[in-house]
């Protein structure tokens, strides 16, 4: 395996962790909702990344 693609899966398994802890983080605290709604964005956009990088990571495979 090549560090590239072990860099790849340690960055997303941070991301998708930390954007499961953001969002659970937010929707169990009490906060105004415009700070409520730009974390859960943040939050959103950690788990999409690390979805997206796990389905190009695999399309990446089957090519080669």
């Amino acid at each position: 395996m090549s560090r590239e693609l072990s860099l790849s899966k340690i960055l997303g398994v941070l991301f998708g962790i930390g954007g499961i802890a953001t969002l659970v983080f937010t929707w169990v605290q009490v906060m105004p909702t415009a700070e409520g709604i730009t974390v859960t964005s943040i939050g959103s956009i950690g788990v999409f990344w690390t979805l997206l990088g796990g389905l190009l990571l695999k399309y990446k495979r089957a090519d080669k």
